[in-house]
């Protein structure tokens, strides 16, 4: 696949930055497509590539005041499609994510595992999930302040983080906002 890796050098391993972009490519039968990990000051759009039997199509740990944007994929047979999680940083800061307009067939569509420190967005769009095998979305208990907008209630997802908000999907996880409760006279 295609690795940006601040991962070489004394440790703490010092990050890579700049614009990194991956456009009109094809990768098959590869374990890990196109990872980001350890980046700062980056900004990465992953755009308009197939993905088949990967085992995960694009993965991203350990950002700083980065945008990534991954968008109008088609992902074929992977067991995940799109994953986010925490390596050797104990939170991701300052970045921002857009996740839009992709095609996932896989075992999870999109799953956010990590941390959320101070300072992050994260939106969500018009992902077209509904053949994921397992969960089309899964937002861990780290995640916050994400901004989930389906399209088909048929879109399952799991919610375990905070003060996210959901449109159009099924949420399997603990409900949107504060719980109901009884009324008595």
């Amino acid at each position: 696949g295609i690795y940006f890796q601040g991962f070489l050098g004394e440790i703490p391993w010092p990050s890579i930055s700049g614009s990194i972009q991956i456009f009109d490519s094809t990768f098959k039968r590869i374990g890990f497509a196109t990872p980001v990990f350890n980046i700062s000051d980056a900004i990465v759009k992953v755009s308009h590539n197939k993905y088949e039997d990967t085992f995960i199509a694009m993965d991203a740990s350990d950002t700083r005041n980065t945008t990534l944007e991954f968008s109008h994929n088609n992902v074929i047979n992977t067991w995940i499609g799109f994953d986010v999680w925490d390596f050797f940083a104990p939170e991701h800061i300052g970045s921002t994510f857009l996740i839009k307009n992709n095609v996932i067939q896989s075992g999870i569509g999109i799953a956010f595992e990590q941390t959320f420190g101070e300072g992050n967005e994260c939106l969500i769009l018009g992902n077209n999930v509904q053949n994921a095998t397992d969960l089309g979305i899964f937002l861990g208990p780290g995640t916050k302040d994400c901004t989930v907008i389906g399209g088909s209630n048929k879109t399952n997802m799991l919610d375990l983080g905070t003060d996210n908000i959901l449109v159009g999907v099924n949420n399997m996880g603990t409900g949107v906002g504060p719980t109901i409760r009884h009324f008595n006279r």
